[in-house]
């Protein structure tokens, strides 16, 4: 086969560029176009384009970069030379920015407040903080009820939002709440001076204190801690990863916040104090290395004798991506000494749990922790069976391609490996979210899916952030029952959640591996209950 000479530089608008060639004579079986970003190798297991056509587009192209094209003839397991190379520079364009709009009524906050300009496919994060003796009543986006929730992420921005946060009185702890207040206030105005020499007096104030008002607390909660004791289990430590903390001290010493899933007592995390002291909410969120039903929680306090950054009130989070979280599945106020204080809860699936100290049993800004361990157990399969994908039908796709090959929905369900489902990107290159409804033939206990990448050794169009939804009438969808972000490789990804009644699932790629508008997919299985 003849080395082809390429006819036409690319022309690009919109991160796209078409490119065109002479025809091979006889005509080959097909061509193949590479393309490598300057300074670097091209990939010859990965083409950019195949078809038979003299011509392509080039999508997603990079504003600012320069890009090398080459193409190659084939017919069977032959392929020709490369033509000769055509370079392109990208112009950069300039950025589409969007702005959300923050606000809480009074009796507490949101961070960041006002208007914040986003970046089109960045996200944000805000802080919804009741103020002492309130607690969050409602969270509205663009209009729309998301729960009390105190914190909320917009995911990959690409319009105008708004988010407000609402807040109740919580009757219920009116005393404690006034007594925090006088005490505070006290702290403050002695801390204004060397906090060293304050620390005493206000420690020993705050024991009294707290010892007067908690003791009938803490015999309950002993009692009920040391009948569930039983059936739980640690999740080891050793397999924890610390994926973020708002704070730590590095200057003064070394108190990282990987000290906390360390096994050692005598090490502890602690926030800044050195050269700055952040007020709190202080975060550590802490990657569990799988998914796990989430019992509850030890929190161990610093065991040097020093009580600064002692928690005092608290909130824990669970979440399966580790991005979003949804209400807090437990809030409280521990007891000012230094033992071992254990948290149970109703058990939540996840694999990444947030903690955050609310304050500190002192009033300081501090926050120190020797050790924390998670209750759980691993998430099993084994009680799972999967769906026959025979009984299956695709209902709806919102894109296929079918004009640069065959790529059909439908391939998601065959029960091949070496066909899969491609978002167009022939004519057309829609961007995501992109998705899949599947109606599973009858009604049953959902309990998760199996996601499996292409596999023909291309990664063009791997998922990266989900969404998937269970519905019983295939029209009305609810929230998520799950969400994620999976790893970027071509491995059958596995997610189980809690039990959901459907006949229908919705599976919504959010994101792909490297930015890109495709998704693909070879396989999508659904995991039910045994018992149906």
């Amino acid at each position: 086969m003849a080395i082809i000479l390429l006819l036409c530089i690319p022309k690009t608008y919109a991160g796209q560029a078409t490119l065109a060639w002479d025809a091979n004579d006889p005509a080959p079986e097909g061509y193949r176009v590479y393309q490598r970003a300057e300074g670097n190798a091209y990939d010859y297991s990965n083409p950019a384009w195949t078809g038979t056509d003299t011509s392509c587009p080039l999508n997603n192209l990079v504003d600012g970069t320069t890009y090398a094209f080459v193409v190659r003839a084939f017919s069977g397991t032959l392929e020709s030379a490369d033509s000769n190379e055509v370079t392109y520079y990208v112009e950069p364009s300039e950025s589409t920015t969007f702005s959300i709009s923050a606000s809480a009524e009074t009796n507490g906050q949101i961070d960041p407040a006002g208007v914040t300009t986003v970046t089109q496919g960045d996200s944000q994060t805000y802080t919804i903080s009741p103020a002492a003796g309130y607690e969050v009543a409602d969270v509205l986006v663009d209009g729309e009820s998301v729960g009390a929730l105190t914190l909320y992420t917009f995911n990959q921005v690409a319009q105008n939002h708004s988010i407000q946060a609402f807040f109740t009185e919580v009757s219920q702890s009116e005393d404690s709440t006034g007594e925090t207040n006088e005490n505070d206030t006290d702290e403050t105005e002695d801390s204004t001076g060397e906090t060293n020499e304050n620390d005493t007096d206000e420690t020993e104030d705050s024991t009294d204190e707290t010892n007067e008002n908690d003791t009938d607390e803490t015999e309950d909660s002993t009692d009920e801690t040391n009948e569930n004791d039983i059936e739980l289990s640690l999740i080891p430590q050793s397999q924890m990863t610390v994926i973020s903390v708002d704070s730590e001290e590095l200057d003064r010493g070394d108190y990282s916040a990987d000290y906390v899933i360390d096994g050692l007592a005598d090490t502890f995390w602690h926030t800044e104090w050195y050269y700055s002291t952040p007020n709190p909410p202080h975060q550590i969120v802490i990657d569990l290395g799988g998914q796990f039903n989430v019992q509850g929680f030890r929190y161990l306090p610093r065991q040097d004798g020093n009580v600064n950054g002692t928690v005092a009130e608290y909130a824990f989070y669970v979440s399966q991506d580790g991005q979003t979280w949804q209400t807090a599945v437990a809030t409280g106020c521990f007891d000012g000494d230094q033992t071992e204080k254990e948290v149970l809860f109703q058990e939540t699936i996840g694999r990444y749990v947030l903690f955050e100290a609310l304050s500190e049993i002192n009033g300081q800004a501090w926050t120190s922790m020797a050790e924390f361990n998670i209750l759980g157990e691993a998430v099993s399969s084994t009680s799972s069976t999967l769906i026959s994908q025979s009984q299956m039908t695709v209902i709806s796709v919102d894109s296929e391609e079918l004009d640069g090959g065959d790529y059909s929905a439908d391939y998601a369900i065959d029960g091949l490996e070496d066909t899969f489902w491609h978002t167009e990107w022939y004519y057309s290159t829609p961007n995501p979210p992109h998705q899949i409804v599947i109606d599973l033939g009858g009604e049953f206990n959902v309990q998760g899916f199996r996601y499996l990448p292409r596999q023909d050794g291309n990664v063009n169009g791997t998922v990266a952030e989900y969404a998937f939804y269970v519905s019983q009438d295939g029209q009305t969808w609810q929230t998520a029952v799950a969400t994620g972000c999976f790893d970027g490789d071509q491995t059958e990804k596995e997610v189980l959640f809690q039990e959901t009644i459907g006949r229908y699932v919705l599976f919504e790629a959010l994101s792909e591996i490297n930015g890109q508008a495709w998704t693909s997919m070879a396989e999508l299985n659904i995991l039910v209950d045994d018992s149906n």
